[in-house]
């Protein structure tokens, strides 16, 4: 069976809907990497922590935005 990759090939970025805020991040000081604006969990989920290379893959260098951490000003 053909992996999804080789069957459609690379995807572009995931862009937001036209009209809608890129998707937030912050980044962490406990792990340094970043979770999702409105997150507040465990660090060590994978599917919440994110590098910004992996960000940038997933929605282009320009298609996501860094906030501060929640709780930090």
């Amino acid at each position: 069976m053909a992996s999804l990759i080789s069957r459609f090939g690379p995807q572009a970025p995931a862009a937001a809907p036209a009209g809608m805020p890129p998707p937030e991040f912050y980044e962490c000081g406990i792990c340094n990497c970043h979770h999702p604006a409105a997150w507040d969990g465990d660090c060590r989920d994978d599917n919440n922590r994110f590098a910004p290379d992996e960000l940038d893959k997933k929605y282009g260098p320009h298609g996501w935005e860094e906030v501060d951490m929640p709780g930090c000003s």
